[in-house]
């Protein structure tokens, strides 16, 4: 590609120049910005001519093709004093996150303490009616891929892990393990599953901030080393109790369309995406709707 600039002049006309007429074309007219449309290669061979538009104060941009097929957002910063061309393929605003991280603190403090005595008669419940603590614990893949304690009311029988491969096959998920009427649910953790009472411990985690209240849900480290690779993008950012797919179809839906509708949650990302999906949650959660 032969170098060119496209000039951005007061009048709002943009014409395209070589980029040998760049110290008349600035001396000439009233230059706003300068746009450069330059082969990634001849980058480096232009550092007089970024240096000259420095200078002399012009604003600049450059025109980015070098990877054309890669979909992550792109912006600039820095390394101490370097400059960095960052791609991006989640959300990074540190501001709103920031506001997210905030907003789930709060509200999850503020469900934590209306739900406490509730939380009380449920463990009460579980323990009078199967053997076995009333916490379940299980390691999950947080953040990055970041290992953590994930907390859950327990719904099934004791030795419902070790029960695990045996029942594999009957499996409704072609990653995930998810048995509709699993025979391993006591009978009260029937209940506590269909209205997500079970999920009410996770707001320690999120507390913790191992988990956030809204994003794609933590996955077991098996589940996570079956993953596709396009799959594994879901763990760039925080899990959460609730998701998009939650609140569109729940159990009903396959593994599939879990991991399509987390990369749509990724991509269209925002703090009022984020209240509409509590909202949504919460008539779900009330009615049971969709839960195996």
């Amino acid at each position: 590609m032969r170098p060119t600039i496209s000039i951005a002049l007061a009048v709002k006309h943009y014409d395209v120049y070589p980029l040998s007429q760049l110290p008349d074309r600035l001396r000439e007219y009233v230059i706003d910005e300068i746009i450069f449309a330059v082969d990634s290669r001849e980058l480096a061979n232009m550092e007089d001519v970024f240096l000259l538009c420095d200078e002399e104060g012009v604003r600049t941009r450059v025109l980015v093709d070098f990877f054309p097929h890669v979909n992550s957002e792109l912006y600039l910063d820095r390394l101490g004093t370097a400059p960095l061309l960052t791609f991006s393929a989640a959300p990074h605003d540190e501001l709103r996150l920031l506001f997210k991280r905030t907003i789930d603190v709060v509200l999850a403090g503020a469900a934590l303490l209306l739900l406490l005595p509730f939380m009380v008669v449920t463990a009460l419940l579980i323990r009078l009616t199967s053997p076995g603590p009333a916490i379940f614990r299980q390691e999950r893949c947080g953040l990055n891929g970041r290992r953590f304690v994930f907390y859950k009311f327990r719904s099934m029988c004791m030795n419902a892990e070790e029960m695990k491969p045996a029942l594999q096959h009957l499996s409704s998920k072609s990653t995930a393990f998810k048995i509709p009427n699993d025979p391993r649910l006591t009978r009260i953790g029937r209940f506590l599953r269909k209205f997500s009472i079970d999920e009410w411990p996770q707001l320690w985690n999120v507390i913790k901030g191992d988990m956030s209240l809204v994003g794609p849900r933590p996955a077991v480290p098996e589940e996570v080393e079956l993953y596709q690779r396009w799959q594994r993008r879901r763990l760039r950012m925080r899990p959460g109790l609730t998701c998009l797919w939650a609140v569109q179809g729940r159990d009903a839906l396959d593994f599939e369309t879990w991991m399509k509708m987390d990369m749509q949650y990724i991509d269209t990302w925002s703090l009022v995406l984020d209240w509409k999906i509590i909202l949504l949650t919460i008539p779900r959660v009330l009615t049971g709707k969709g839960a195996h």
